[in-house]
């Protein structure tokens, strides 16, 4: 059960990237075109660099480098990502089958979406606003999304049966509630490797003590935060601890606190 506490063929015109009628099969040049090249046909629709999708979250240089060279495809999860920052830039239409294998329409320029600017605490610790949708009732279930930029999930969100929630369904239903798999045993004892964190994105800083989801040198974590003062703060689990302080603070990211759990056996 869930634990929470304070922790808590017709004439066909072919496009150069793609199918523009949408339902025919494409032809064997548009095989010739590498997945580099439409990436760099969807930065100049946008009008924008790789530097500036690599600033929207849960992207970073590095994903985008794995994404092009390493995996030589965008994951599902990446490609939600780039649908919501293209459609910030006012181009829609981008698909999954598009930007891997060069299948169907190409993304076109639309009208751009307004968002609200992020907000960033203007303190040494990087913080993660938690973009992205609220927990929401799915039949007899709560869908809730994983944190982005931390999670390594294929896909966005997991439908929880609400019995398994019980009594805490309605603190969990908070619009900046998402979910996270912890990834070792450093916390054990408190949280279990596997299990599923409820994570309050709505912290601003870690004033208070307790456990946080965070990322220190490009890993993200479960660890107990501790704040010293004078802008500096203990990183600790079972045999583990870790002293952050002034500019070693700039290595600290911190996505959100930790204010339940499950684990992922019970569902």
């Amino acid at each position: 059960m869930l634990s929470t506490n304070a922790i808590v063929e017709t004439n066909v015109s072919l496009h150069p990237w793609g199918d523009v009628n949408k339902n025919q099969q494409m032809t064997s040049p548009q095989r010739q075109l590498t997945l580099v090249d439409r990436w760099n046909y969807l930065l100049g629709l946008a009008g924008k660099e790789r530097k500036d999708v690599s600033k929207y979250p849960g992207i970073s240089s590095s994903s985008i480098t794995n994404w092009l060279y390493r995996d030589q495809a965008f994951t599902h999860r990446a490609v939600n990502l780039l649908q919501d920052w293209a459609s910030e830039q006012g181009v829609e239409g981008l698909t999954y089958e598009w930007i891997n294998l060069g299948e169907g329409a190409p993304p076109f320029k639309g009208k751009a979406r307004v968002v609200a600017p992020a907000v960033r605490e203007p303190t040494g610790v990087s913080w993660l606003s938690g973009e992205g949708e609220a927990p929401a009732a799915v039949g007899d279930s709560v869908r809730f999304f994983y944190l982005p930029d931390f999670s390594k999930e294929n896909t966005r969100f997991i439908d929880i049966p609400s019995i398994l929630l019980g009594d805490s369904t309605a603190k969990l239903m908070s619009s900046g509630i998402r979910v996270y798999t912890n990834p070792d045993d450093i916390m054990r004892g408190e949280v279990e490797k596997g299990d599923l964190v409820f994570v309050d994105t709505d912290v601003k800083d870690t004033d208070v003590d307790g456990l946080y989801v965070c990322k220190l040198g490009r890993i993200p974590m479960v660890r107990r935060v501790t704040n010293l003062g004078d802008r500096a703060v203990r990183l600790t689990g079972n045999q583990y601890s870790v002293e952050l302080a002034e500019a070693k603070l700039d290595s600290l990211q911190i996505g959100g606190r930790v204010v339940g759990r499950i684990g992922r056996t019970s569902f």
